[in-house]
């Protein structure tokens, strides 16, 4: 689930573990996720597949190390740490072939899908049409993804490609109205910013390492086939819960 806030955030769903307290929905990029590894050292580089869904025709490019680099359209899932902010491209915007969009990604937590199944739960990030219109227009999207509490979860079916959001006013906090509802996950921010030089410039891009583009699910079924991720992800525990849904706008 996502809770959406004009000119504040939008969150994506997934467990209510707590107040996060220094943690803000309008904080600058990075302080939420270093205040979580601050909280739980353990946490710190700890790897989580996330897939960032955009419109079709989109065209995606994920930043890292200084430099972007083009992927299928609409679609990927790279494999981040949590910690680090990353910084992916939104190009060939429909009716908008030349404009630009650069949106930001920072991890708060992980999942925990069985051993051997973590290609098969990524943290979900959808970005529809009218965030892309928000950003154009010159507003700031903010999405909170967040796991889910099943006591307080709000019934609804979940439909491939789409993600259930909670639009919220600016004078809310992302952050705060997804605590409410689960355990944050990550935060994705959209806006209208550019660079002024460069794109590819590191600190445009946070100075993050390029993140490793992993393979799609088979479309076979939902879930998608048994896949292993690298020996680098952390061993696996029982999943917490279903996927990710967020607050924001």
């Amino acid at each position: 689930m996502l809770i959406n806030g004009w000119n504040a955030g939008r969150l994506p769903a997934q467990m209510y573990h707590g107040n996060y307290g220094l943690m803000r929905g309008n904080s600058p990029p990075g302080i939420a996720a270093q205040t979580k590894v601050l909280s739980n050292p353990s946490l710190a580089m700890v790897m989580q597949p996330v897939r960032l869904v955009t419109p079709d025709g989109i065209q995606l490019a994920v930043g890292g190390g200084g430099a972007f680099t083009a992927v299928a359209d609409s679609k990927v899932t790279v494999n981040l740490a949590i910690g680090p902010v990353y910084r992916f491209q939104l190009s060939q915007i429909p009716n908008e072939g030349l404009k630009q969009l650069y949106p930001s990604v920072e991890l708060l937590g992980r999942l925990h899908p069985p051993q051997g199944l973590e290609l098969d739960f990524p943290i979900e990030i959808v970005i529809d049409k009218e965030d892309i219109d928000h950003a154009l227009e010159g507003r700031m999207v903010t999405k909170v993804i967040y796991l889910e509490d099943s006591q307080v979860a709000m019934p609804h079916r979940h439909q491939q490609g789409k993600q259930p959001v909670l639009d919220i006013s600016s004078r809310e906090d992302p952050m705060r109205a997804a605590e409410t509802m689960g355990r944050p996950l990550a935060i994705l921010r959209l806006g209208s910013r550019v660079p002024t030089l460069d794109a590819s410039d590191s600190g445009f891009g946070f100075h993050s390492p390029m993140p490793v583009i992993l393979p799609e699910a088979s479309p076979q079924n939902e879930l998608g086939p048994i896949q292993r991720l690298p020996n680098e992800l952390p061993e696996s525990k029982l999943l917490e819960s279903e996927l990710p849904k967020s607050f924001g706008r």
